[in-house]
């Protein structure tokens, strides 16, 4: 069977559409369309129903997609041997990675951007706290810590603990992307809790805590990245049980590459980034 057809299969497959499909491809939508009939005519079977202004993979595709993404990795190996990897990071644990040769680093940008990053093989791993629903893509869990609060260590008000009145009380730094952690959604989530005393709001959590360290203000955010710059900082770190639930993070990569040997490999070295746990 063409090697074409596979990778034309499983991009119509993934954008559900031949003109999207094309437009990744850099092909005609006539071009996929007789590539697809083609492979029907090969495989002897249905792959795609019309669905609106789109198409839907049939039974049958669905069973072959598995199969077929199997075969393309394998394929994938035999003839490339990709050697270097570009992953992006969440900023809360990019301290904790190391670059290698084969490896580099980048801080991540927003999510969407960051999936068609991915699609389009500009990256080839992202580690993110944020919940993917695409089943273009697989998230695997890797790593889990606590929030905590962080305040500057010359606090007149606050010693060591805080409740969660005195939380409430205080004016708070927070950063713009901290939807993607827990208490951000707690808030949300949970009826009866007051909305937090914004004074300065950052694009960055390292923004956040140089802004803390200067001000008599509150910060949350997850505890390594805390513990990394708290006596740079000269900052107190609290834990407290008002955020019980942990910030996940995963390790987000396309389908395609499941089964890749190479990327196993890179998702390997990724998982042992946080084998030692918070004391890293």
């Amino acid at each position: 069977m063409d090697f074409n057809l596979i990778q034309t299969f499983l991009i119509v497959a993934e954008y559900q559409s031949y003109s999207r499909a094309a437009e990744h491809l850099g092909l005609t939508q006539p071009a996929i369309s007789a590539s697809m009939k083609r492979l029907e005519k090969e495989t002897n079977k249905s792959l795609f129903v019309k669905d609106g202004q789109q198409i839907k993979l049939t039974s049958v595709a669905h069973q072959l997609l598995p199969k077929f993404h199997q075969a393309f990795a394998m394929i994938n190996d035999a003839i490339s041997d990709q050697s270097t990897f570009r992953l992006s990071c969440n900023e809360a644990l990019i301290h904790r990675i190391t670059p290698t040769n084969t490896i580099s680093i980048c801080a991540d940008t927003d999510l969407p951007s960051l999936l068609n990053d991915l699609r389009l093989k500009q990256i080839d791993l992202i580690i993110s706290p944020t919940t993917i629903h695409d089943p273009s893509f697989i998230s695997e869990s890797i790593f889990e810590e606590p929030m905590v609060v962080i305040c500057r260590q010359d606090h007149p008000r606050i010693a060591g603990k805080i409740e969660q009145e005195q939380f409430y009380s205080e004016k708070h730094c927070r950063f713009v992307g901290d939807e993607d952690f827990p208490v951000s959604n707690t808030e949300i989530h949970q009826p009866g809790l007051q909305e937090r005393d914004v004074e300065m709001m950052t694009t960055s959590l390292s923004g956040m805590m140089l802004y803390v360290a200067k001000h008599d203000c509150l910060g949350v955010l997850p505890l390594s990245l805390a513990q990394k710059w708290q006596s740079a900082l000269n900052l107190q770190v609290i834990q407290t049980p008002m955020f019980s639930e942990p910030v996940s993070y995963k390790l987000i990569f396309h389908k395609r590459d499941e089964s890749s040997t190479s990327h196993q490999c890179l998702r390997a070295w990724a998982r042992d980034q946080f084998a030692t746990g918070l004391n890293a």
